[in-house]
């Protein structure tokens, strides 16, 4: 966020500068800040609000996280109308639509929204095989002994601890099948005491 965005906002310029101070690293806005969430919801409001405006007018379903758009509707149709509006909309603001990662999906295909994937059967919410696996393998790498390193430890553990917080809130199931997991092959039960504050 730069001084005359917050003052546009209605910050007065010290706490406009104050922000910015906050916000910056080197005068730059650095790539995945815990500020960045709050702050591209700030710079798209006039985006959501034109977006969600056309969205309403043909009861399309409209969410965003950070530059992933969704657009769900039980009338294909409909999705198929509001693309060029859509696209017109995001130039207005300054972004260009990406057409290689601009998909079509309907019932019955996987259906993947920022790493996460959508069952028609159960109205699951998973994170899939794939990452799942590649969990697997990281908390078997931290308590099989290999890592000798203990910086390196450490970093593996509070990744998959951070993981696991993730997983609480998204992924239950698999949360529950790599809590089970993981304390099979910790005899001293460590993680437990971390998994506690997720419940």
């Amino acid at each position: 966020m730069n001084q005359n965005t917050a003052i546009k906002l209605g910050y007065s310029r010290q706490a406009a500068l104050l922000f910015t101070k906050f916000c910056t690293y080197k005068g730059c806005l650095p790539q995945g800040g815990v500020t960045s969430p709050a702050l591209s919801n700030i710079l798209n409001r006039d985006l959501d609000t034109k977006i969600s405006n056309v969205c309403k007018s043909l009861n399309v379903f409209y969410t965003r996280y950070a530059d992933d758009l969704t657009f769900s509707s039980n009338n294909l149709k409909k999705l198929r109308e509001i693309r060029n509006n859509i696209e017109e909309i995001l130039n207005s603001e300054g972004y260009r639509v990406n057409t290689k990662k601009t998909r079509l999906r309907w019932p019955g295909t996987r259906r993947e929204i920022t790493g996460l994937i959508y069952s028609d059967n159960n109205s699951e919410v998973r994170i899939g095989k794939r990452t799942k696996k590649i969990l697997r393998a990281k908390i078997h790498h931290l308590e099989s002994g290999l890592e000798k390193n203990e910086d390196r430890y450490y970093k593996l553990f509070y990744h998959l601890v951070g993981w696991m917080s993730y997983l609480h809130s998204v992924d239950l199931k698999t949360y529950n099948q790599l809590l089970r997991y993981w304390n099979s092959l910790n005899s001293n039960n460590a993680f437990v005491a971390v998994s506690r504050s997720f419940d």
